[in-house]
Order: structure tokens, then C-alpha cells, then sequence
């Protein structure tokens, strides 16, 4: 997956659009470092969705030191970041809208460049967003082999012609094709979804390509409480149950191979071969470990390397512990 920096497509414009709500400490420690981005012409929108803890004066304060930061408030106060990203990219001057986070910090100053140096004849540029943290929680650890996971499968898919979602601290696609599929007019009453039920309309093989070169990272901290991560993780699924019935599918059979692979497991154990299900279930941590190894330290998380046998249990009993919730209409909001 590593890519090389060029410089291809950045003289094309850009508009960097973040959508907050009451994030002021998120705002003073990651804010300055997309604005102190090298890139020769681009502008920075923040969308202040009524927040009530300072975040307004500060960012009045901030676009008056920079004249590429213009911070706007959507019309109505209403759940979810539709309604201020569709105001937002319409006020935008940019050729290309650039999405992130308030809690985001680019891994550099060549963050934008490095997403527009993977345009070339495409319209959508996924990104990689990892997580860091430094609590040292098996919530965060978990939270991070999640995401790393949930990036192989929506990368790897795109690149493979069948992109089917991205995340929306790191994501780049044409205001014209956002304008062409009419935006997110049909998707304004689900109050989730703002990036991967974007992709699920507007992406097909031809027109996306992924961003994996380190310049482009985008990091941002992993939760490390369990309820505010599952929290978090209702609000990701809840989007999941619009997916294409195909997408669907696709997505549906990692986990019935990972829960094949431990009932496989338990019926050896329980037939009485527990010298042979160890050894064959170690052979196959091995050999994923060994698969994954190059990727864990590309995408930056080589710390998951030793942990990957737990981790990967840790993630089947996730997977059907979030059933219910794909499974119900109930909305989540951002916020």
C-alpha cells in the first residue's frame, strides 16, 4: 500500500471543511496545524454547529490572524453535520473539498499535498485516519486494532474497484461530483453517515483512488473509556444498515469466517483434540500475524503486532455484540 509523495495536482484548488460542536479543546490543539499547511492554494471552513463552550470566540479570534480560515454557523440547529457541510461546501471556493475533524491533527504540514498528490484522473481520495493514545487501555488498544482493521477492508476494497465507505477525518472528493449526485439532499433525515453513505453514492471504481503515503496520515486520539467508545461505535454502525445489499454481503463475511474459525476451534476442543486445536490455531495467528506484520508498521501501528491473538478474539465478540445495532433504524446523534 505506500505511495510515494509526488507533486502531481497541487496547483488545484482546495477547501478544508471541519464540522464541530462544543470541541474548544480540541479546536486550540490541533486547529493551528491545518492552518499552518503548505499547499499553494487552499481555504479552511469551520462549521460552528452552536456550540456553547467558547468555541465561537475562539475561532473569531483565530480568522482574524488567518485569512484563509472563515468560520460560518449552519442555518438551523439540528442533529447531525449535514446541514453544515452542505452550506459549507456550497460557500466553498475550493475545486476540491477536503474533509476532517476537530480532534484530527495531520501527521505533517504536507497533509494536503499528499492527498491531492493521489487525484490524478480520480474524484475521490480515501484517506487513513489512525488512531494514537497514550493511556494504555485495552479500550484504546482495541479501538486502535478496530480502526486499523476497518481500513485494510475499506482500502483494499477500493482498491480492488468496489469502494464502499471512508471516513470523514480524512477524506477528499470533487465539489462538482458532490454537486452532480446532488449532495447529501437524500440523506439529510439519517443523522449518521456524512462520509460512508456519501461514498456509497457518489463512488465507483473508476472515479476513487486511497491515499496510504505516512504524509497523509491524519491522527486523532482513540477513545479509552468503554462507554463513550461504544457510544461512539452505535453511531458508526447506525449508518452501516443503508449500505447496497451487495456491500452488505461483502462486508458479512469476514466476520462469519472469523466465527468459523473459532467454532472450528471449540469442536476440536470438545471432541478431544486440544493438543491439535492449539497447534493449529496458533499456526493460523502465526501466519495472520506474519500477513499483517509489513502492514501493522506501514499504516502505523506496530504496537498491535504482539497483541493480535487477543485482539482479533476481542474483535468477533465486538462484531456480534454490534448486531443489534445494525439491525435497528434507531438514529445516533453526532453529538
Amino acid at each position: 500500500m505506500y505511495q510515494a509523495l509526488k507533486k502531481d495536482n497541487i496547483d488545484i484548488s482546495v477547501s478544508v471543511i471541519i464540522a464541530c460542536k462544543d470541541e474548544l479543546t480540541n479546536l486550540k490543539e490541533n486547529l493551528v496545524s491545518i492552518l499552518e499547511q503548505q499547499y499553494s492554494s487552499w481555504e479552511l471552513i469551520v462549521i460552528d454547529d452552536y456550540s456553547s463552550d467558547g468555541s465561537q470566540e475562539y475561532l473569531t479570534d483565530l480568522s482574524e490572524q488567518f485569512d484563509h480560515l472563515t468560520v460560518i454557523r449552519p442555518s438551523k440547529d439540528i442533529n447531525g453535520k449535514k446541514l453544515g457541510l452542505t452550506e459549507a461546501i456550497l460557500k466553498a471556493k475550493g475545486d476540491y473539498i477536503l474533509l476532517t475533524d476537530a480532534d484530527c491533527k495531520p501527521c505533517s504540514r504536507l497533509w494536503i499535498q499528499a492527498m491531492m498528490s493521489c487525484i490524478r484522473d480520480k474524484d475521490i481520495v480515501l484517506g487513513y485516519a489512525p488512531l494514537t493514545g497514550d493511556h494504555g487501555t485495552a479500550v484504546e488498544s482495541f479501538s486502535k486494532y478496530e480502526t486499523y482493521i476497518t481500513a485494510i477492508h475499506y482500502l483494499s476494497f477500493a482498491e480492488l474497484g468496489r469502494p464502499y465507505m471512508g471516513v470523514g477525518r480524512n477524506l477528499l472528493f470533487n465539489k462538482n461530483l458532490w454537486l452532480n449526485h446532488k449532495g447529501y439532499s437524500d440523506l439529510m433525515h439519517i443523522a449518521s453517515g456524512d462520509d460512508d453513505l456519501l461514498i456509497q453514492k457518489i463512488a465507483n471504481g473508476n472515479n476513487t483512488a486511497v491515499c496510504t503515503h505516512p504524509e497523509s496520515f491524519m491522527y486523532s486520539q482513540a477513545e479509552h473509556e468503554l462507554r463513550l467508545y461504544i457510544s461512539q461505535k452505535k453511531r458508526h454502525f447506525n449508518s452501516s444498515i443503508y449500505y447496497a445489499l451487495s456491500d452488505k454481503i461483502a462486508l458479512g463475511i469476514y466476520p462469519v469466517l472469523l466465527s468459523a474459525v473459532y467454532i472450528f476451534f471449540g469442536v476440536l476442543v470438545w471432541k478431544g483434540y486440544g493438543l491439535l486445536a492449539l497447534i493449529w490455531i496458533s499456526l493460523r495467528w502465526i501466519l495472520t500475524m506474519m500477513i499483517h506484520g509489513v502492514r501493522l508498521q506501514h499504516l502505523d501501528y506496530k504496537s498491535l503486532f504482539w497483541r493480535w491473538p487477543v485482539l482479533e478474539l476481542c474483535h468477533l465478540v465486538y462484531l456480534l455484540f454490534f448486531v443489534p445495532v445494525v439491525l435497528n433504524k434507531r438514529e445516533y446523534g453526532w453529538k
